[in-house]
This record gives C-alpha cells, structure tokens and sequence, in this order.
C-alpha cells in the first residue's frame, strides 16, 4: 500500500490549525476562575480585619473610658468579638460598647479552632437564650473558621 504524502501547504494548515488550537486552550486555562482555598483564621485579629472590613466599620475604636470597640460603624453598631467558649462575657461588652457609643449592641461569635461545631452551636444558643428571655437588644452574628457569616 502506497503512503499518501501530504502536500508542504495542507501541512502548514494543519500545523497552524494546532497551534492556534493550543493557544486558545492556553488563554482559556489562564483565564478560568482560580478558587483559591482559603486558609482557616487564627487570630481574632484577623476575624475582625475580615468582617469589619465588609462592613467599613472601624476596628480597634477607643471609647472615652479607654476601652476598645472591636469593630465601630457610627449610628449603626458597636461590635463585640470573642471566642464561642467566651460567650457570656460577650454579651457584657457588647452592651457597654453600645451604652458608650449610641450605637446598637452586636456580638461577632468566632469559632475556637480546637472547639467542636456542636460546642460553638451550644454556645451560640445561650447568647439567643439570654438575649431572648431578658429582651435584650443585641445582634448576633455567627463566624466559620474561615470568617464567613454562617447562621448561628
């Protein structure tokens, strides 16, 4: 059986063709959407940097008695941040931030890495138990580890 040979231009055509091919694979590699993984937040810091952030609020705001909101937005808020298992301290200091800025009372609740999902959950129902039966005006907002609102 005879091999067909193939004409210099009909290889250059198929040649272009596959290289254009490539270079359009290429772009459309390049331009698809990255999903970076987020990493887990550690500190409060960063928690408060995430959220407060979204919000344009102020972080670290002092307060005439020397004491810091961890996040203030004027006329809206005054945020309390703290660790789930700290829960009911949260609640005191989210209402002095507020009585001392006119503002509304929020707790910002953040997941401990070592503390298990039904511990922050536990913890979350307390704050809702008190804030409900005292009818206490605060706001509570529930954190993942990686600083996204999640229902509480």
């Amino acid at each position: 059986m005879e091999r067909k040979r193939i004409s210099e231009r009909k290889y250059a055509a198929i040649a272009l063709a596959a290289a254009m091919a490539a270079i359009v694979a290429a772009f459309l590699l390049m331009s698809a959407p990255k999903k970076i993984p987020q990493k887990d937040l550690v500190k409060k810091s960063d928690f408060v940097e995430k959220w407060c952030g979204k919000k344009d609020g102020i972080e670290e705001y002092r307060l005439p008695d020397k004491t810091r909101a961890d996040c203030f937005l004027s006329g809206e808020f005054a945020a309390e941040f703290d660790w789930s298992d700290k829960w009911a301290e949260a609640i005191g200091q989210s209402l002095h931030y507020a009585a001392a800025t006119d503002a509304e009372p929020w707790i910002v609740l953040l997941p401990r890495k070592n503390v298990q999902a039904r511990a922050f959950r536990s913890h979350a129902a307390k704050i809702l138990r008190i804030v409900d039966e005292y009818e206490l005006p605060i706001n509570i907002v529930c954190l993942n580890r990686k600083g996204d609102e999640i229902n509480c």
